[in-house]
């Protein structure tokens, strides 16, 4: 059964009914007004429709304002998303009876017309193109998730609505709902054509109606238009005679459109569709007359007030310095904002040489974004990268096969004039890009003879790669969190040459379904001769909630880790996982960050030796940081670095706490926080490297921006 994304409004005794508010009218002049024969670039769509056609309606009632008199800043393409969002926010701070904050999050659900105009009322109307509608996939993880149309929209979005006039809805059919249903069927009648009459007065004052029809059928049913005097529009069908003043049967849905005419002579009004196959209809007025038939009648007035208090802006002031490294500076990148907050969602930071940096992220529409700043660049670079390179016979196709789920994504380079992405797609396919400084720049591609299923595009992505001027320096290794629970390494070289290998690290059911990853490769760097190791290891979440990993020894087989298994249930399942280490005198000493059930930041620990495979002999955990307040927020990313500073090995962990603080901490120092809860957006993807010493990090801003923050000055 299709789903209703119409609700009822019901009665409310806080809705305004509609009065007449224009010059009286002859009866002549009510014989016949249509608002589309006078204005028809008023009444253009601008977009398909949503599933949503409450939004579509109040959109479209909108648009026809914004062209209608002076209007000043009233957007003439409102973003259907941005009502969707704070129509569902102001419900949930109503329930909360708190609306100070905004909700930790919304559902993806249908609306009310009450609910849509109250937000375009209380927040106003932002340009489509600043928060665009997208289609909301079914990424099922077993819980509800934050992502796409439930995310809120940027504070720049809220501040250019707030310069519109403010719109005052009003309602027509304003009776309350205990009244009406004890009215025998020709009171319902009466009551009917009052709420008609209302209409084309209000047509005829120069506005649109907005209102709501229940279907009688599995689909839209209509006649086919007459040859002349129908304008080239259908008419929907007529009431079934055995549902009329009855209603329509329950598994049947409601629309909401808006009405733009009326013909009194042959007793229709014109209706503009929010459906995606007819953009007008005619409908009888006796769908009207109907009370069972239509209800939830409204329109929509500009006051002529303005003032709405702008939106209080997330300020770089509520920002901490880390004063050892230097002062804390703060870029946002621009148009920035679509970034994917799904669950092990991603931003990969890089830097191939000091005075280069480069983050990408997936966005919520599925496409792979750069932004970079060179040493001549004033201000940040941003592209979008090709899916359809190179070009071939399946260009589109083969485009269409790497687009990414908007979920991780990393970069790994050993080289000053090239990288390398990886993310997956849709299909399961891992899926590369590979960038060069000379032209062509980009080469993209499916890994492993273009297979689909590879990964489980939900779960989490990891890649390394060996070390700069070394025999490893283009040796790629990428894991992924196979669809039946495996744990695989695909060893791969850069785009233009080498070929590809898959390997099952881990077999079937061995890993959480979606569980986050953690890869590290490094190099023993005291050694003396002039073969280098390099000492792979890769970690991840059980289904029985522990931590686990595996290395790989000499023989190019995987080991583990550690000897004993962790303890079941001491992870939660969804925490993200991120490892630092240092290496000294022949061996790596690892630290596993995680977060457990109830929040608590705890890290594993492992010692292993260069020179051997020998696991380490039990796993060892600990407790991190005495801070109440440095509890992991259950859909915190995480990400680790580790680095020489002045020749010492030093490493870094971020995540964010309950109350959607930032917090950085080591192994070797307790939390250090670095924002309070309006600085970064909850549930934030990060990023995390080190530029010239010192650690460069990306992060979704509360404002909604991304923004990249670091310590001292960056030479661009």
């Amino acid at each position: 059964m299709v789903r209703n994304w119409y609700q009822p409004d019901g009665f409310d005794t806080n809705d305004k009914p509609y009065i007449y508010n224009a010059e009286a009218k002859d009866k002549n002049d009510l014989m016949s007004v249509n608002l589309l024969a006078s204005n028809p670039v008023n009444l253009e769509r601008y977009a398909s429709p949503t599933e949503i056609p409450v939004l579509d309606a109040v959109c479209a009632a909108i648009r026809f304002l914004a062209y209608s008199g002076d209007n000043g800043h009233l957007v003439t393409e409102p973003s259907r998303r941005f009502i969707y969002y704070n129509a569902r926010a102001l419900t949930a701070m109503d329930e909360a009876k708190d609306h100070t904050q905004w909700p930790r999050r919304v559902s993806h659900r249908p609306l009310k017309i009450r609910e849509a105009l109250r937000a375009v009322t209380v927040y106003g109307a932002s340009l489509e193109y600043r928060f665009q509608w997208l289609v909301e996939e079914e990424f099922d993880y077993g819980y509800e998730v934050v992502w796409g149309i439930n995310e809120r929209p940027t504070d720049l979005a809220y501040n250019e609505a707030s310069k519109g006039p403010i719109l005052e809805p009003y309602r027509l059919d304003h009776y309350r709902s205990e009244e009406v249903n004890m009215l025998d069927d020709h009171e319902l009648a009466v009551l009917g054509t009052l709420t008609l009459s209302k209409v084309r007065l209000c047509i005829a004052e120069g506005y649109p109606v907005i209102f709501a029809f229940h279907l009688y059928w599995d689909s839209f049913r209509y006649v086919e238009p007459a040859q002349s005097g129908d304008q080239g529009y259908p008419t929907i069908a007529m009431i079934p005679a055995s549902r009329r003043l009855a209603g329509p049967p329950k598994e049947h849905t409601t629309q909401a459109a808006l009405i733009v005419a009326f013909d009194h002579i042959k007793r229709r009004v014109l209706v503009q569709s929010m459906m995606v196959p007819v953009s007008f209809f005619w409908m009888s007025y006796e769908w009207i007359i109907d009370a069972r038939a239509t209800e939830s009648f409204w329109m929509l007035r500009n006051s002529g007030k303005r003032g709405r208090r702008e939106i209080e802006n997330s300020s770089d002031g509520k920002w901490y310095n880390w004063q050892i490294l230097g002062s804390w500076t703060l870029k946002r990148i621009p148009e920035s904002y679509d970034v994917s907050q799904l669950p092990n969602s991603s931003i990969a930071v890089i830097s191939r040489q000091e005075g280069y940096l480069d983050v990408f992220w997936i966005s919520a529409h599925c496409t792979v974004e750069r932004a970079y700043r060179e040493p001549l660049d004033k201000e940040w670079k941003r592209e979008t990268v090709p899916l359809d390179f190179p070009p071939g016979e399946d260009k589109e196709r083969e485009a269409e096969a790497k687009v990414p789920l908007p979920g991780a994504i990393v970069a790994v380079s050993a080289h000053i004039d090239k990288l390398d992405i990886f993310w997956m797609s849709k299909n399961g396919a891992i899926c590369n890009g590979s960038w060069r400084h000379a032209e062509p720049k980009w080469y993209t591609r499916r890994v492993l003879q273009k297979q689909d299923g590879i990964a489980e595009p939900r779960a989490g992505l990891a890649a390394t790669i060996g070390q700069r001027d070394t025999p490893s320096k283009d040796k790629i290794n990428v894991y992924c969190v196979g669809p039946d629970g495996s744990i695989k390494n695909i060893a791969t070289t850069r785009s233009w040459t080498g070929t590809d290998t898959v390997t099952i690290v881990s077999g079937s059911g061995t890993a959480y379904q979606y569980t986050s990853l953690s890869a590290v490769a490094v190099d023993d760097l005291d050694r003396d001769d002039s073969s280098t190791r390099l000492t792979e290891t890769v970690a991840w979440i059980t289904p029985e909630g522990s931590i686990t990993g595996k290395r790989l020894a000499k023989d190019s087989s995987w080991v583990e880790i550690w000897e004993t298994k962790g303890q079941p249930n001491i992870a939660h399942k969804r925490s993200h996982i991120s490892t630092t280490y240092f290496a000294t005198h022949g061996s790596i000493h690892l630290y596993f960050f995680y977060g457990q059930p109830h929040g608590k930041l705890r890290y594993g620990f492992a010692t292993l030796s260069f020179s051997n495979d020998t696991p380490y002999s039990e796993y060892e955990d600990d407790w991190y940081g005495p801070q109440e307040d440095g509890m992991v927020q259950e859909n915190s990313d995480m990400k680790a670095v580790s680095w020489k500073y002045k020749g010492q090995w030093t490493d870094l962990v971020l995540w964010q706490n309950k109350d959607s603080r930032l917090f950085m901490g080591s192994y070797a120092f307790d939390p250090i926080q670095l924002s309070d809860n309006h600085g970064v957006r909850r549930g934030s993807p990060f990023g995390l490297a080190i530029y010239g010493e010192k650690p460069i990090m990306a992060m979704k801003l509360d404002d909604g921006f991304i923004g990249v923050g670091y310590w001292g000055s960056l030479d661009f």
